[in-house]
């Protein structure tokens, strides 16, 4: 399993991994039948196609991956969102939700290829749940029809143990392993959560985070 992260500069860095050889290590890892995921910026990589008409990076274009069926445009202004989503691929149980949030620059365009996500919550703003119902910008993300490769603008898509448990017992299934039960991923998730307060509460306890929010209110004195 390959997840290529986001990207301050996609463009560039989507050149450096062809001049450093990662783009034929990726061939050859999905032509082995293994998965493949794109994460904002490493989503926009997997498509056939990225520009930058306005500059936003360095301008120009360049071809993408070519794993899915997406193009993107970089543009100038910035979303950023929590949400909340549905998923739309890998037959996963009712109810089962996954939540994040986007901070990307651009918009992608799927042509022939099915959405990962139904966005049915962003930043307060709440959608309807019914198929029928849903527009473009409620779907994110894309699955390829055969392969096991896709991507999304969703960044802390495995945060909730369900989805995650789900997607990693159907990739345990291809290699013949056995499912694992959703506690497993559940008791992963409390550690984690249990590590975070636990930095928080240091954070706090020897940092002036008054002074620091306050910087980043105000912006940092010039000298």
């Amino acid at each position: 399993m390959v997840i290529l992260p986001g990207s301050k500069n996609t463009i560039a860095d989507l050149e450096y991994l062809r001049r450093t050889g990662f783009a034929e290590a990726l061939t050859a890892h999905v032509n082995d039948g293994r998965e493949l995921v794109g994460i904002c910026g490493g989503y926009q990589m997997l498509g056939s196609k990225i520009s930058d008409p306005y500059g936003v990076e360095a301008g120009g274009q360049t071809r993408g991956l070519g794993y899915l069926d997406v193009a993107t445009e970089l543009l100038p202004g910035k979303r950023t969102a929590l949400v909340d989503a549905l998923p739309l691929c890998w037959n996963a149980l009712p109810g089962t939700t996954v939540s994040g949030y986007e901070i990307h620059m651009g918009r992608t365009r799927r042509g022939d290829v099915r959405p990962c996500f139904h966005i049915i919550r962003r930043e307060g703003a709440s959608f309807s749940q019914t198929p029928s119902a849903r527009t473009k910008e409620e779907l994110d993300g894309a699955c390829h029809g055969k392969l096991f490769i896709w991507g999304t603008y969703i960044h802390g898509v495995f945060d909730r143990p369900a989805f995650r448990r789900h997607w990693l017992n159907l990739v345990r299934s291809r290699k013949n392993l056995t499912p694992l039960d959703t506690a497993v991923s559940e008791a992963v998730t409390l550690r984690l959560g249990s590590a975070l307060d636990r930095w928080a509460q240091h954070l706090d306890q020897h940092l002036n985070l008054s002074g620091v929010f306050s910087v980043l209110v105000a912006g940092a004195p010039r000298r």
